[in-house]
């Protein structure tokens, strides 16, 4: 490459233009791993909560349970 290429205008803009692509690309791949990262924390964690949850439900129903045989023999 001589300076002629380097400092023609056409040459500076298909650069940057490149340039400013090619950061676009890598910020996209960026952002979609630390997207599919945090959906698979979320999906744990929602996991996590549904079973504590079902379990939570299943004491109340059972304590219900106990009160109304006490309360009605």
């Amino acid at each position: 490459m001589t300076i002629e290429t380097l400092t023609n205008p056409l040459f500076m803009a298909a650069f940057f233009a490149v340039a400013v692509f090619v950061s676009w690309a890598i910020a996209a791949a960026i952002t979609a791993l630390q997207d599919r990262a945090g959906r698979k924390k979320l999906e744990a964690i929602s996991a996590k909560y549904a079973a504590r949850r079902a379990a939570d439900e299943a004491h109340h129903a059972a304590f219900m349970a106990e009160i109304n045989r006490k309360i009605n023999p």
